[in-house]
């Protein structure tokens, strides 16, 4: 497998090696003599023996540094990891292992994407200068390192489609940025003429000002009462702007929440933490918090790990008969059908609120509860009968084998 597959190296403090099969991350001032040694017992380690075998043979070299580090081992038959110290490991974003100060070690399987990272630094792509690039052989300064898995053969079934269901496209209108405006339409005038030389061919246009230059520089002079009144006349006022009470009911028209929120400055309705506009992406930075109340828009969408996705744009109820859920059966809430065929998704199993701008979570009295993750936690929360927790953007929601993430269109 050497070389097979892609090693990104990540921004941060640290240093990166690779070597054949055998990758490693070592912590801000570890010693090198300490690494050499440790990284060829681990090219020499049994391989039968897997992560534990691996820890055996590097837990008396480890011994001599109290720094930290993760060594990662590719093999055929699984991808051993060992680690120490503040480090955290994760497959395909789920958080797998976390060191400690003493030697943790796991077996993951082949070809999914590993990430190994200090984690003093979380964020290590965010950083300004840092750039990831493929390590083939050699060492390297870096933060951690990601190595990306090769492509599932699970066939993806397509996705029942309904009026409840989204592709997350950002294509549509709603979601492109709208172009800024040009100079405004009363500042020039067209006028058309016939060409000089009298053919029929097209008219040429001429562009000229809107107020002729003899006027712009005259002194206005006043103008007659009567005259002001009856051009004031010919003038329609602007519409009030709506109430309250007309939103409300134009959002209960429209199966919609009203709730208070801010308007960015081409006038889009967005979250009041929002950094920026969830539609146009300007930033709110500079707004004043001036809150109005308007049309709660889609928060994003419960993504499916089979493709399918739903529009976060008011509750659902999750489990194998979600129908017989109340609020489903008296239409405040749209049923998700999940069944694994394992017996451990419970009929009525959990529901997804839409609480102001937030996702909430809840278990509904389920056998085998609801898990739930969020970006920034150190571990999966199960959440028992009527517990209730927010889920975040990038969280995720496991019912039986069924995963599901929250994939928000808010810019925050």
């Amino acid at each position: 497998m050497n070389g097979a597959r892609r090693l990104e190296v990540l921004g941060g403090t640290g240093t990166v090696s690779r070597t054949g099969s055998t990758l490693a991350w070592f912590a801000p001032g570890f010693p090198p003599i300490v690494a050499e040694e440790l990284l060829e017992l681990a090219t020499s380690a049994p391989v039968a023996e897997g992560a534990a075998g691996l820890a055996g043979a590097l837990e008396a070299a480890a011994s001599a540094s109290t720094a930290a580090f993760g060594i990662v081992v590719e093999t055929e038959a699984a991808t051993s990891v060992v680690v120490r110290g503040h480090v955290v490991v994760s497959e395909d974003g789920l958080e797998r292992l976390r060191g400690d100060t003493s030697l943790a070690s796991v077996d993951l399987p082949v070809g999914g994407t590993l990430t190994v990272r200090g984690e003093t630094d979380p964020d290590q792509l965010d950083r300004p200068g840092s750039v990831p690039f493929d390590l083939r052989d050699g060492v390297v300064p870096g933060g951690g390192i990601t190595l990306w898995g090769v492509e599932r053969l699970r066939p993806m079934p397509e996705p029942a489609l309904d009026e409840h269901v989204v592709l997350f496209d950002l294509s549509t209108p709603e979601l492109q940025r709208e172009p800024l405006p040009l100079a405004p339409p009363s500042l020039v005038v067209p006028e058309t003429a016939a060409r000089a030389d009298g053919s029929g061919g097209l008219p040429e246009t001429k562009v000229k000002a809107a107020v002729p230059a003899e006027q712009a520089t005259a002194v206005p002079t006043e103008v007659p009462p009567a005259a002001a009144a009856e051009a004031a006349a010919d003038v329609e006022p602007p519409p009030p702007p709506p109430s309250v009470p007309s939103v409300a009911a134009h959002a209960v028209s429209l199966g919609q929440q009203v709730v208070q929120g801010v308007s960015c400055a081409r006038g889009h309705f967005n979250n009041p933490h929002a950094l920026y506009c969830g539609i146009c992406g300007l930033a709110m930075v500079q707004n004043s918090v001036v809150l109005v109340s308007g049309l709660r828009p889609p928060l994003g969408v419960l993504l499916l790990d089979d493709g399918t996705a739903y529009s976060l744009d008011g509750d659902y109820v999750l489990g194998r008969q979600p129908e017989l859920a109340d609020d489903v059966a008296k239409g405040r809430a749209r049923p998700i059908k999940v069944d694994d065929g394992t017996g451990k998704i419970s009929r009525v199993h959990a529901a997804v609120n839409i609480r102001g701008w937030d996702v909430v979570i809840s278990d509904l009295g389920s056998h085998n509860g609801t898990r739930v993750f969020n970006i920034g936690e150190p571990t999966w929360r199960t959440l028992h009968a009527e517990e209730s927790v927010q889920l975040k953007p990038g969280g995720r929601l496991v019912i039986g084998q069924f995963t599901f993430e929250f994939q928000s269109i808010q810019r925050q």
